[in-house]
């Protein structure tokens, strides 16, 4: 498994699926051509975990998140990593030129993503309205999530932090059968992308969870009791 290693036909199909979901404001008939389209302008890789997964040889790319989770961080003078951005399936990214000190990794193993040329991208758009419109969609999006998340930070308490980190979270997933959100990253990741330390992410954690505003069923499975209050920042 390696980044230069084109998706199997199965996967190939993965993506189609994942294309057409990201269209289904359209009806069923119309979609399917676009989607296509998309799918054969994509080059699919996949990549292990904490593996860079963005071509920095190759000049500038769109991508789209396919499977797993994507992180966005710089490196401080100090050492320390900043997360400033996850990306999950259907999420896309280098949609403006990617500053170079920003760096982009697979969080688990397994991570695809589907990379397009921005000629290309601009050339789709043109023949079909709906994936222009998508594009410009999935740019709205990322810049909703990055203002909430400012937000977050400017909390005043590290548990009001955390909490409205799992309250965003649980927005952005499906929860298993059992009604739990299975976090795709670790704390560690939760306190880069916070800047805080782990260690108060764990406390803030057994706060929330003692205050009965969530469940913790391990680390990463998260039963989030009531996501409103959370995400007022009320704990």
């Amino acid at each position: 498994m390696g980044g230069d290693r084109e998706a199997d036909m199965k996967k190939d199909w993965a993506t189609l699926a994942l294309f057409h979901q990201l269209l289904s404001t359209l009806p069923a008939a119309d979609r399917e051509e676009p989607a296509e389209a998309l799918c054969d302008a994509a080059r699919v890789s996949m990549w292990r975990r904490n593996q860079p997964c963005w071509p920095s040889s190759e000049g500038r790319r769109v991508g789209c998140v396919l499977t797993g989770t994507v992180r966005k961080y710089a490196v401080r003078t100090n050492g320390q990593r900043q997360i400033v951005d996850l990306l999950m399936p259907g999420d896309f990214l280098g949609l403006a030129p990617l500053d170079p000190c920003y760096l982009v990794e697979a969080v688990s193993d397994g991570t695809r993503v589907a990379t397009f040329r921005p000629d290309r991208i601009a050339e789709l758009g043109l023949a079909y309205p709906a994936l222009a419109d998508l594009i410009r969609d999935r740019a709205a999006d990322a810049i909703r999530r990055l203002e909430n998340h400012l937000l977050i930070q400017g909390r005043t308490t590290a548990s009001a932090k955390v909490g409205g980190y799992l309250a965003a979270m649980s927005r952005r997933m499906q929860r298993d059968r059992d009604g739990a959100l299975v976090l795709p990253i670790s704390r560690y990741d939760i306190a880069d992308h916070l800047g805080l330390a782990v260690e108060t992410v764990s406390r803030s954690m057994t706060v929330l969870k003692r205050s009965g505003m969530i469940g913790l069923r391990s680390p990463r499975s998260v039963l989030i009791r009531n996501a409103e209050t959370l995400a007022e920042g009320v704990v």
